[in-house]
């Protein structure tokens, strides 16, 4: 600590943000933050804000100039202190990585990203996934960074379905579990508004259990088309997520699907039998009547659940 405050070109400070709920978890966050504050000659500078204002407390919030850089929903120590001594060097030594690379105008510095990384204390590979978040952080101004304890910080583990550590999530969307490169998070950094990436950032969503959010968020970007290269998967297990998520996004939006209707209506003469009874059914909920020739077409399918699928469907649709 002694050396890398020794090293800093301007003081940074460690603000505590605490709800003085006397907690073990922030006593140690606050014990930690004074520490580094006493070993450091004042370079690195403790302060104590009380806001509740937050859903989740305590955490300690790096500061540089007054602009905070990075949330730690984690105590820096054991195996994440070094990660976190990185973050204090890279703030205040006064020089920023860089990829290597000049980025254009239109990348995604101008537009704020959240990228919040769930760790274990005791996950071997969770120090090395934080070094990578921090360094992209330092790179792209527009990144704003929250490392948290998934096990300290359950709810909050819970509400993005964390099954394991590390897990990365981008912008409440791209959900990466697992070690992952710098240049990964680079590039899903600056694609994660194209349409053209919809498609994974749904996939990723699907495959760590958030349909909900994934419809949430089909609905909010008005992406259906982005779904069908799921739904038309041969692994059953993603075309069956994106068939709930559909579902859901019809909940939610009845007229969400409208643009893909022509689309799922050719799918009723794919040679699969499963596809081509779930799009009957999905077909009957989204209940547009251009479906009704194909519907009827299927009544003499090969397939019994096909069949059965295309009547329900049709009656459905005979309703409205």
């Amino acid at each position: 600590m002694q050396s890398v405050a020794a090293d800093l070109a301007s003081p940074i400070t460690l603000r505590l943000i605490s709800a003085n709920s006397g907690s073990q978890f922030e006593s140690n966050l606050r014990n930690i933050a004074l520490q580094m504050n006493g070993v450091s000659l004042n370079k690195i500078r403790f302060e104590e804000v009380n806001d509740f204002r937050d859903s989740f407390l305590p955490f300690l919030s790096l500061v540089e100039n007054g602009a905070e850089r990075i949330r730690y929903f984690a105590a820096p120590e054991g195996a994440e202190l070094e990660p976190f001594l990185q973050a204090i060097k890279l703030i205040g030594g006064g020089e920023r990585p860089s990829n290597g690379s000049p980025r254009s105008p239109s990348e995604t510095d101008s537009e704020a990203c959240n990228v919040f990384v769930f760790i274990a204390p005791s996950c071997p590979h969770c120090p090395g996934v934080v070094r990578k978040c921090i360094t992209l952080g330092m790179e792209m101004d527009s990144i704003r960074l929250s490392v948290i304890d998934a096990l300290h910080f359950g709810e909050w583990a819970e509400r993005y379905k964390v099954q394991a550590t590390p897990t990365i999530v981008i912008d409440d969307g791209l959900t990466v579990v697992g070690n992952v490169s710098l240049d990964e998070l680079r590039s899903y950094v600056a694609k994660r508004n194209k349409p053209e990436f919809m498609t994974f950032v749904l996939e990723s969503m699907i495959n760590t259990g958030r349909a909900e959010d994934a419809a949430a968020l089909l609905c909010e970007r008005n992406s259906p088309a982005a779904l069908l290269p799921l739904y038309e998967s041969p692994v059953f297990a993603q075309r069956m997520g994106a068939l709930v998520v559909m579902e859901e996004a019809l909940s939610r939006n009845p007229r969400i699907l409208d643009p893909i209707v022509d689309h799922l209506i050719s799918l009723t003469s794919h040679e699969d039998a499963g596809l081509r009874g779930d799009t009957a059914e999905l077909l009957g909920n989204i209940g547009d009547p251009r479906a009704i020739p194909a519907l009827e077409r299927l009544q003499n399918d090969p397939d019994g659940d096909v069949r059965e699928a295309a009547a329900e469907a049709l009656e459905k649709l005979h309703e409205l």
